[in-house]
């Protein structure tokens, strides 16, 4: 016990020279606050960075749960698209695709989860203000066959009309600039449905234009 007494009142001393050596505090009310954002290296995937066709120096990168961004060539730096878009689900970008003509246009495939609801996203000023049409077909932007290719194109001959390579529901195509969708009947890959949790398929992976590499 005796011993146990000593110890005890070692470390009462030590603690207690500590508490004399802290520094006087400053007044933090004094100093006004500065607020800047943080850049956090956090982990995920990059799976596409897709060039304008028509404007050099143009590009947007997809991610699989962070949504996509765009290049601004002037400031040198990746501008966030979707910090204003409530779904979280549509953080998780299944392709991203230029229009072909205008470079003020771009159409995303938004949909991180194919058990949670997807959309077309459709912007006429590069990705500042989003037009957002719901799709009955699931999506996966984070899921398997992210990295594979992109799933989403414009027609160039014709650039209301794009296509998709759905995972589940065979290839979808619009002839309105994305608000409505509809199965491609004479395609012959029909597809397997909306599947049940855990299963995750990868579909029709990529879309290439005649005459693309």
């Amino acid at each position: 016990m005796r011993n146990a007494l000593v110890v005890f009142g070692c470390v009462a001393a030590l603690l207690g020279s500590c508490q004399l050596a802290r520094p006087a505090q400053r007044d933090v009310g004094s100093e006004p606050y500065v607020w800047k954002n943080v850049k956090v290296g956090a982990g995920g995937f990059i799976p596409g960075i897709v060039f304008s066709p028509v404007e050099q120096g143009l590009a947007y990168l997809r991610s699989d749960m962070g949504g996509a961004y765009r290049w601004d060539d002037k400031i040198q730096k990746w501008l966030p698209l979707h910090d204003h878009v409530a779904a979280s689900n549509y953080f998780g970008t299944e392709s991203v695709a230029p229009d072909p003509r205008d470079a003020n246009v771009v159409y995303l495939a938004a949909g991180m989860y194919s058990r949670n609801p997807a959309a077309m996203m459709r912007s006429r000023d590069r990705g500042q203000t989003w037009e957002i049409f719901p799709v009955d077909f699931a999506m996966g932007g984070n899921e398997n066959g992210r990295g594979v290719g992109e799933r989403l194109a414009v027609d160039p001959n014709s650039t209301n009309i794009l296509y998709f390579g759905s995972r589940y529901d065979g290839l979808q195509r619009s002839i309105d600039c994305a608000e409505t969708w509809q199965k491609v009947a004479s395609f012959p890959v029909a597809g397997s449905g909306r599947p049940q949790p855990p299963a995750r398929g990868r579909g029709l992976a990529r879309i290439i234009h005649e005459g693309e590499n």
